[in-house]
């Protein structure tokens, strides 16, 4: 028996059209994400400053598990206060959506146009919980940046160290890397200056309406170079992985707000620095291939998705030595009970079974994940967001 995904971004019957099926709160009032049509919007005027403070981050994982592509930070202080917000959200994961064509690919549109990629900073409130594991069911427990690029001359720096992964010939299926070399969020949000915000949810399972949305009204750019190393991306089988985005949701009245006050840090190293001269190492995990057996993967710790074979691969020579490397995954079981490590414990890779209850149903976070939607069969649900990988990667 192989486990698989009980939702995907395909017409075959688990796509998001479905979703309500499975996950009710699909059918809720606050749900993401939406077109924003900037006549009706309000102005923030009572609104403060939204502040950034936001670190070079050296330390992270770059995930293609074959409907989403996705970036996971460790060792991470970059956080987000003020504006619509009361708490400090702390980042944790970079997600991007994209499309074949220039007009589609974003999960957001302005007065009914798409662009062909958004990028989204999935931010939770560490003030209130202690861990994106408590934080993503919780009341005010995330806070996400939604970035929307249409494609220009000129390439963009911020996305430069994402692009270089990307256009690697090993990693145009699924992959997960750890990163090494810096990727700067200032400079992912540089020519952010104001926004528009809203109360909506996840725009994947379990689709929690408990996000406060901040989408930048400053468009941003790539070159026609940047946005093809996004569309050359495919999963396990060689399908594109474009357009793999939610449909706009009805915003059911409620109210949008356009702020204008944006304060940003200036640009820092994390506490991991490396010298600037010296070109950045970067673990390559092998492709995630055949699914295994859920016996097999119940006899280590419950579910493990067992080990895979990194190579540590040197960018400034032409071969890096080969390295093995044990690369764990957070596993969920469907009847478990909720157990979240501390973010201290959450680094150490420490298997971590959870039940998240009401509508966000059961997760199972399995390698299975990259096996084609359309071997789906199971009832179990795979959170393939990030955010609840998280949980064992948090920094200290």
């Amino acid at each position: 028996m192989t486990n698989t995904s009980s939702w995907s971004y395909a017409e075959n019957g688990f796509g998001p059209r479905c979703w309500h099926e499975r996950y009710k709160i699909a059918k809720g009032n606050l749900q993401s994400p939406i077109n924003i049509e900037t006549a009706q919007a309000k102005e923030g005027n009572s609104v403060g400053p939204v502040q950034f403070k936001y670190i070079s981050i050296r330390d992270s994982t770059i995930t293609n598990d074959g409907r989403q592509l996705r970036i996971t930070l460790t060792r991470n202080e970059s956080v987000v206060t003020g504006g619509p917000l009361t708490d400090r959200y702390q980042l944790a994961v970079i997600r991007f959506h994209w499309g074949n064509d220039n007009c589609s690919g974003s999960e957001h549109s302005v007065d009914g146009r798409n662009y062909p990629l958004e990028v989204q900073l999935i931010h939770w409130n560490a003030d209130v919980y202690k861990n994106i594991g408590e934080a993503i069911t919780g009341e005010n427990g995330i806070c996400i940046i939604g970035l929307l690029y249409q494609v220009t001359d000129e390439d963009n720096e911020g996305l430069a160290p994402v692009i270089k992964l990307l256009s690697r010939d090993e990693n145009k299926g699924c992959f997960s890397l750890e990163v090494k070399s810096a990727i700067d969020p200032n400079k992912i949000i540089a020519d952010m200056n104001s926004y528009w915000t809203y109360q909506g949810s996840l725009t994947t399972p379990p689709l929690s309406e408990n996000v406060t949305w901040l989408i930048s009204q400053n468009i941003m750019g790539l070159s026609e170079k940047q946005i093809n190393a996004f569309r050359s991306i495919r999963n396990s089988v060689g399908e594109s992985m474009a357009d793999h985005c939610r449909p706009a949701c009805p915003l059911n009245d409620r109210p949008v707000l356009s702020c204008a006050c944006v304060v940003k840090s200036t640009s820092m190293e994390n506490n991991n620095e490396v010298d600037s001269g010296v070109e950045d190492k970067e673990d390559l995990s092998e492709e995630i291939g055949a699914s295994e057996e859920n016996e097999n993967l119940e006899e280590i710790n419950g579910y493990n998705d067992g080990a895979v074979d990194n190579v540590d691969a040197d960018e400034g020579a032409e071969k890096g030595g080969k390295d093995e490397n044990t690369n764990q995954q957070i596993n969920i079981d469907d009847n478990a009970d909720t157990a979240m490590n501390d973010q201290d414990a959450n680094f150490h890779g420490n298997q971590v079974i959870s039940d998240v209850e009401d509508d966000t149903e059961r997760v199972l976070y399995d390698e299975n994940a990259n096996r084609h939607a359309s071997d789906e069969k199971s009832g179990t649900v795979i959170l393939d967001d990030g955010l609840l990988e998280l949980m064992n990667k948090l920094a200290e």
